[in-house]
């Protein structure tokens, strides 16, 4: 059985999304996803604020289901591959601030310059 994150990360972490999906802005069916998820070279040393987001069941089950919804995934840093930072790749937020982040593993967030990948 896979190691839970405890309640308090669980908590403060949705504090910073403002508990709502990073995708659709859904306030009542969330939870978090890795953005290194374990199957892609994770660890539950990556069970750090930075590399946490919240996101809705329906969001978190197309990102790893969906490959259209995985790329848009990919292109907004909500999962990223084993080689990415999780402190440094910025994360878009679709609703809410719409705006793109980068995280730190102190619970905090900081408005980002987003490089649009292929410009």
């Amino acid at each position: 059985m896979a190691a839970r994150i405890p309640d308090k990360v669980r908590a403060l972490i949705y504090e910073r999304d403002n508990h709502r999906c990073c995708h659709c802005g859904e306030t009542e069916a969330i939870g978090l996803q890795h953005r290194i998820s374990k199957g892609m070279g994770g660890s539950r040393l990556l069970d750090v604020p930075s590399n946490l987001l919240t996101m809705c069941n329906v969001s978190n089950a197309a990102l790893e289901s969906d490959p259209d919804f995985a790329e848009l995934g990919r292109l907004n840093g909500w999962k990223l591959s084993r080689w990415q930072d999780p402190l440094t790749t910025p994360v878009m937020y679709l609703v809410g601030d719409g705006a793109p982040f980068t995280l730190d593993n102190t619970y905090g967030r900081k408005r980002a310059i987003w490089d649009v990948p292929g410009s």
